[in-house]
C-alpha cells in the first residue's frame, strides 16, 4: 500500500512524498474462455528486505510557505497603516501629494 503528503506553494514550487510500505493485495477472476471454466483469487504481496528510499519532508516546506504568506499579510497591512498615515497628512497639508507607490 503507497499513501502520499503533497502541497504546492503559491510561486509554484511543490513537494510530494510517497510511502510504499512494499505490501499490496490483488483481487480478481480468470475465465478460460475454452472450458468455460472460472476462478477467483485473492492475492497478498509483502516485500521482503525492501530497501526504504529516504523521502522528502513536505511538512518543513509548509511550515515556510505557511511563515511566508504571514509576513505578506503583515507587510500589506503595514503599507496600507503607511498609505492611510500619508492620506492623513495630505488632508491636514492640502498642498502635499500623495505618493501610492510600492518603493518603500
Amino acid at each position: 500500500m503507497a499513501s502520499a503528503s503533497s502541497i504546492s506553494t503559491s510561486n509554484g514550487a511543490g513537494c510530494t512524498s510517497n510511502l510504499e510500505t512494499g505490501q499490496s493485495i490483488e483481487f480478481g477472476t480468470k475465465v478460460n474462455p475454452y472450458t468455460e471454466e472460472g476462478e477467483v483469487f485473492v492475492q497478498m504481496k509483502i516485500v521482503l528486505g525492501q530497501n526504504k528510499i529516504k523521502t522528502p519532508d513536505c511538512n518543513k516546506l509548509f511550515e515556510i510557505e505557511v511563515e511566508k504568506q504571514a509576513l505578506e499579510l503583515q507587510k500589506a497591512k503595514l503599507q496600507l497603516e503607511l498609505l492611510k498615515a500619508q492620506i492623513e497628512a495630505a488632508k491636514a497639508n492640502a498642498n502635499e501629494t500623495v505618493n501610492t507607490g510600492d518603493d518603500w
